[in-house]
């Protein structure tokens, strides 16, 4: 089974003041921003893991060009940050976790910004361990084996790996050529694994956007914006249908260029986005275990031990509709024309209740827009949306293992009139639950070869069964085997009840 050895989290900041492009046009004021953290390497030192990488941001903001039409940036600030964790060392897996929880993104004047990125570091250290479990005796002619089906669930992939979500946009026949893009977003809105022998299925979306300038003679402004289902198969050998996968995904950065199609136009667009995948596939195995032991004939104690083991208790995507009417504050200008909205989760606490898991966070809207024939340019409205859902896994002991990703899975908006938007939404919360179960195993026998052991015992006696009597404790307890119980009173199984008198003889 797969288990985390060490595991640690730290709250660091990444943070550099940013000049604009000598390209690029002054800023009057920012509309859009967002930021990935891209990690590099992550190295054990001595109860330390460095974790080296770097912050890619984008920033769509309205020029002080006579015709305030907007532009965009882009830029990378490196980071380098050393996480505490204790007992880590060289040749461990590691597993390197980092969420945005904060991106904000200033004008310290018309040329130049301050960029500060709030994040959550998660490191932990892997492995692989086993637990032995007593299946039978070997020599035991005249012993009496008391087995117990005991469920497990067996760790049988536990690896990284990286898959590629490619899309060519080709834009529409009506639509300009491109000049130049200023801002771009591709978003995997949700995704899905299924086993299959020797494969793992992957489907999933890819939401895109795009916002550019065209290349004619006016260098008018354009959007795009499209859903792309993808379907792939990764290669995992030892894996079969049926199996349980568990999966989290990673982006590791996206990449969008111009391309020409085949008339030499700039009208494609290609996407890049490549994925780290932590695979883990477990498979349900029952196995008879041996639980305990004695001879007829000589005393037999055991050695156990207990023994702890994690498995996955149930893993499920659960989903929750939204509706809200988004009204526009007093400085905004009327809508024209609604170009995108955009919705941001984040899960500020969980808790475990009779019902399940409580789940409360945020969502932030992000609404890009035109504004009308007076105000005219390009316009922001955001709008924090809380969020408080219960994921229906009720009976959970309070002290469980889970996990809960959260993510947009579709948003659409509609404007009700020039100064409300209807915005709805599809929540996701992907969501795994793990137990911690103890079991008491034979690790040894300790076998007296004295053959008297019974010799104080009488050679028959009338036993009259008492409630939680079982014939493997009455034979355990007369030195005598099962099926001589059962042969001596006439039973074809070995269902007994209290009260019931039952002969033994030695």
């Amino acid at each position: 089974m797969d288990c985390v050895r060490v595991k640690a989290s730290s709250q660091i900041t990444i943070e550099d003041d940013v000049n604009i492009p000598d390209s690029k046009p002054d800023v009057e004021s920012i509309l859009l921003t967002c930021g990935n953290i891209i990690v590099e390497d992550t190295k054990a030192l001595t109860n330390q893991v460095s974790v080296r990488g770097k912050l890619d941001f984008s920033m769509l903001y309205v020029s002080e060009e006579e015709d305030r039409s907007p532009a965009g940036m882009t830029g990378t600030i490196p980071m380098n940050e050393l996480i505490n964790l204790d007992q880590v060392s060289a040749g461990d897996n590691l597993v390197t976790d980092v969420k945005i929880e904060d991106l904000t993104i200033i004008m310290i004047n018309s040329r130049k910004i301050s960029v500060r990125c709030l994040a959550m570091i998660t490191v932990r250290a892997d492995c692989m361990t086993d637990i032995r479990i007593p299946i039978a005796v070997e020599g035991g002619e005249s012993t009496e084996c008391h087995m117990v089906n005991h469920d497990y669930r067996e760790t049988v992939v536990m690896k990284k790996d990286l898959i590629r979500v490619k899309d060519l946009i080709t834009l529409p026949k009506n639509d300009p050529n491109i000049g130049c893009i200023l801002w771009q977003e591709a978003n995997v809105t949700w995704i899905d694994y299924r086993c299959q022998n020797d494969a793992i299925r992957i489907q999933g979306e890819l939401d895109e956007f795009l916002l550019y300038r065209s290349d004619d003679e006016d260098h008018s402004l354009h959007f795009y914006e499209n859903t792309y289902s993808f379907n792939q198969t990764l290669e995992c050998s030892g894996v079969r249908e049926g199996m349980i996968p568990v999966i989290d995904h990673r982006g590791a950065g996206t990449q969008v260029t111009m391309e020409k199609d085949e008339d030499g136009e700039n009208r494609c667009v290609a996407i890049d986005i490549p994925m780290e995948l932590d695979i883990r596939v477990y498979e349900e195995n029952g196995y008879p275990v041996l639980e305990d032991i004695y001879a007829v004939d000589r005393r037999i104690d055991t050695v156990t031990a207990e023994k702890e083991y994690r498995c996955v208790r149930s893993r499920n995507v659960v989903k929750q509709r939204m509706a809200e009417r988004i009204q526009l504050a007093e400085e905004n200008p009327a809508i024209l024309q609604l170009l995108r909205c955009r919705g941001e989760i984040t899960i500020d606490n969980t808790a475990v209740t009779p019902e399940g898991i409580e789940v409360h966070g945020n969502i932030a809207i992000c609404i890009l827009y035109l504004g009308g024939e007076e105000e005219g340019g390009y316009h922001v409205r955001k709008q924090d949306l809380p969020v408080d859902y219960i994921i229906d896994l009720p009976n959970l002991p309070n002290d469980s293992c889970y996990t809960v990703e959260p993510s947009v899975e579709q948003i659409s908006a509609i404007p009700a009139d020039s100064r409300q938007v209807d915005v709805k939404l599809i929540l996701s919360f992907r969501t795994t639950v793990y137990r911690k179960e103890k079991v008491c195993l034979i690790e040894s026998l300790n076998v007296d070869e004295k053959t008297d052991v019974a010799d104080d015992l009488p050679g028959m006696a009338l036993y009259v069964v008492k409630p939680g009597d079982t014939l493997w404790k009455i034979g355990k307890r007369y030195y005598v085997s099962i099926e001589s119980l059962k042969e001596n009173n006439q039973l074809t199984d070995d269902v007994i009840q209290p009260g019931m008198k039952l002969l033994v003889v030695r």
